[in-house]
């Protein structure tokens, strides 16, 4: 599943297409969203309130190292 189709969320990172550039890593208490930051709106940290998913956001670029930290 994509991770726009997991968490209801629709972006336009790709023409014609309502997805965008992510990764998500979640494991059984925690949700980690790894985006452009700057493409997040207000509207969907309020979407996660209202939806009761506590994500953490993180930027795009950092799911190397977020993966490498939490393997060991």
């Amino acid at each position: 599943m994509c991770v726009a189709g997991l968490l209801n969320l629709r972006g336009s990172d790709i023409q014609y297409n309502p997805v965008f550039f992510s990764y998500v890593v979640i494991s059984m208490d925690q949700v980690h969203l790894f985006i452009d930051e700057a493409k997040v709106m207000p509207a969907v940290y309020t979407h996660f309130i209202d939806e009761g998913i506590q994500v953490t956001v993180h930027p795009y670029e950092k799911i190397h190292s977020f993966l490498k930290d939490e393997v060991r």
